[in-house]
């Protein structure tokens, strides 16, 4: 969760503050594939912690 959080947090300055177009090296498409990617991985990072609660350990 916390490497989504900081993807998308540091995606979205980086994604605003970029002059150049798409395919000048300046990281755009990095930052644009960073937004959702990073929201994705903290979806898939509270569910993994949820899930990981809700089990009983059998022993």
């Amino acid at each position: 969760m916390a490497a989504g959080l900081a993807g998308t947090v540091l995606a979205v300055p980086h994604r605003a503050t970029s002059s150049d177009g798409p395919g000048t090296g300046d990281g755009l498409f990095g930052a644009i594939a960073a937004m959702p990617l990073g929201l994705i991985a903290i979806v898939l990072g509270r569910r993994a912690l949820t899930r990981s609660r809700r089990t009983v350990p059998t022993g």
